[in-house]
């Protein structure tokens, strides 16, 4: 996990995600928003994006993400989002 927030930081000025939709499926939450980004050139994008947290507990077991809402949504078992 540390090689990747190294390699966003070295990257990337400015990167954020922000959720706009969440979802519960059993002990699982999705979330599902939008990645923007400024690079230190001025270069960026901006993406979907999701996240399927998993929680045992009342606490964050595992986090997975995903550079498109389509995976997060399979991923999830929430195919009837899908239309």
């Amino acid at each position: 996990m540390g090689e990747i927030v190294q390699a966003i930081n070295d990257r990337w000025e400015e990167f954020r995600v922000e959720p706009l939709e969440f979802y519960e499926s059993g002990n699982r939450v999705l979330a599902l928003g939008t990645i923007l980004t400024k690079g230190r050139n001025e270069d960026g994008f901006a993406s979907t994006a999701g996240q399927l947290w998993t929680l045992r507990e009342a606490k964050i077991a595992a986090v997975e993400g995903f550079l498109d809402t389509e995976s997060a949504i399979r991923a999830a078992g929430l195919t009837r989002l899908l239309t």
